[in-house]
């Protein structure tokens, strides 16, 4: 017996493939078998499950060739958060949108999404969160010296720099003074 089901694409294709479909439809072949096609169909997408890339750690890169800008990322799934960024910058409701999205959309409806690149720049194993935003904070500080416009806003403190959304910027950076 032949017998189409849906099956669940792997993490990486969806990553590799952002605009098509997270499930294709197969044909399996049950004619020489005496198993329950349905307890067959349940072990092909366990199968398919298992063999999904696992989770990246470490540190990530949006970036413009076009006008040197940047938004560097950490996170314990890269391939995921990447995905998430790409809806945002996206979706047309801005008003639920953080401010550095709408920078980024800017520079996509000027220049073309072409002109952007999805990287990961470093993987890190075993990730803790204080190591992500060290290695977060330090490539942010490397590409800053280098002339790098960066989409993440960023409050001088001391000799580093630490990453703060656009609308907690003049909190930080008062936070900070007051404390000092």
């Amino acid at each position: 017996m032949i017998k189409e089901v849906w099956l669940n694409r792997s993490k990486e294709w969806i990553e590799q493939n952002p605009n098509q479909g997270t499930m294709y439809k197969a044909t399996l072949d049950f004619s020489n078998t005496k198993e329950d096609t349905s307890s067959l169909v349940k072990s092909a997408r366990k199968y398919i499950k298992k063999k999904s890339v696992k989770a990246i750690a470490g540190i990530y890169c949006i970036s413009c060739t076009k006008t040197n800008s940047a938004y560097i990322g950490q996170s314990t799934n890269i391939q995921s958060r990447i995905r998430q960024h790409k809806h945002n910058i996206l979706k047309k409701d801005s008003t639920k949108s953080l401010p550095v999205y709408s920078k980024i959309r800017k520079d996509i409806e000027k220049h073309g999404i072409e002109s952007f690149e999805f990287l990961t720049i470093e993987i890190v194993d075993n990730p803790t969160c204080e190591i992500l935003i060290q290695k977060e904070n330090d490539f942010m500080q490397s590409l800053l010296a280098k002339g790098t416009i960066l989409y993440n806003s960023h409050v001088p403190h001391l000799n580093n720099i630490i990453w703060c959304p656009e609308h907690l910027k003049a909190k930080a950076a008062q936070f900070i003074q007051d404390n000092l």
